[in-house]
């Protein structure tokens, strides 16, 4: 049986495009749960989407996602192994739950990429049957990202 994946404060503060700090608020508020091991806070996958499914954070996350555009554009990112980094906002039509399922998918796609740097941020549209896919990943981790959403929707 493989062990899940945990990850630190730093590595999820990375992965979500929020400071060290606004975990630690979102751990202190209950928005994020997780498990302290050895003095540590940990944090599974799910601990993770549940925090991007809390309607309360959605304003929080969609102006992340803006600045993941900007930090981008703005050279922030450092390039990956591969000599293309991809900035994609991909929206696509479909149902919240086909988008959790992605967005699912999209992490576990990340985790076995093993990766750092790699930014990645849902969103679901308001007032419309969409998703927002916003991430930041080298060229073949992006292709497979967007085979994933264009065979799930």
């Amino acid at each position: 049986m493989a062990l899940e994946k945990l990850y630190s404060v730093e590595e999820v503060a990375e992965m979500t495009a929020v400071t060290t700090r606004t975990i630690r608020n979102y751990l202190r508020k209950g928005v994020l749960t997780g498990t302290k091991i050895g003095g540590q806070w940990r944090f599974r996958q799910e601990d993770i989407m549940h925090m991007f499914n809390q309607e309360k954070n959605a304003s929080d996350f969609r102006e992340t996602s803006s600045r993941i555009v900007r930090d981008f554009l703005g050279g922030q990112y450092k390039p990956f192994s591969e000599l293309v980094s991809i900035c994609t906002v991909a929206d696509v039509a479909c149902t919240k739950e086909q988008a959790k399922a992605m967005s699912k998918t999209l992490c576990e796609l990340w985790k076995q990429a093993d990766i750092r740097g790699i930014t990645f941020r849902y969103d679901d549209l308001e007032d419309s049957e969409a998703a927002r896919f916003t991430f930041v990943a080298p060229l073949t981790l992006t292709e497979n990202a967007l085979a994933v959403l264009h065979q799930n929707k």
